[in-house]
């Protein structure tokens, strides 16, 4: 399972590389991305208050909580150094995230129909960031 995980690390993050990885850089990447691996959550206030919960899986599922129940599971994967989330019943075919250096995920962009939107300035409202809690 381990060698299976390192490879796809490998593969997310060698795309576009045409030298190998160093024993020192594939640790690196390794690192990162076990660091991923917990729970992160966003509460928004208003009318209705919400707390939604994203939990990242090591074998690349993600469960989505709303007000502590599961509401769907999808998946992440890493990709030039962003987390992309997807699910069959999200707003978006995949959320981007960017990782910040604290650990926490902010959204940054959207893809759909593989077409990538930038979270600009009129999106801004949408550019929540998941605490890491876990």
């Amino acid at each position: 399972m381990k060698n299976i995980i390192t490879i796809l690390i490998l593969f997310a993050f060698g795309c576009g590389k045409s030298e190998p990885l160093s024993p020192e850089t594939s640790t690196q990447v390794l690192s990162s991305y076990a660091k991923l691996f917990g729970s992160y959550e966003m509460k928004i206030e208003g009318f209705l208050p919400n707390t939604f919960r994203y939990v990242l899986l090591e074998n690349g599922k993600v469960e989505f909580y709303e007000n502590g129940a599961k509401k769907e599971d999808g998946t992440w994967k890493i990709v030039r150094k962003e987390v992309h989330v997807s699910s069959e019943g999200g707003l978006y075919e995949v959320a981007v995230y960017k990782i910040e250096p604290n650990g926490d995920l902010t959204f940054i962009a959207y893809i759909d129909n593989g077409k990538r939107q930038e979270a600009t300035k009129e999106f801004q409202e949408f550019q929540n960031t998941f605490k890491k809690i876990k």
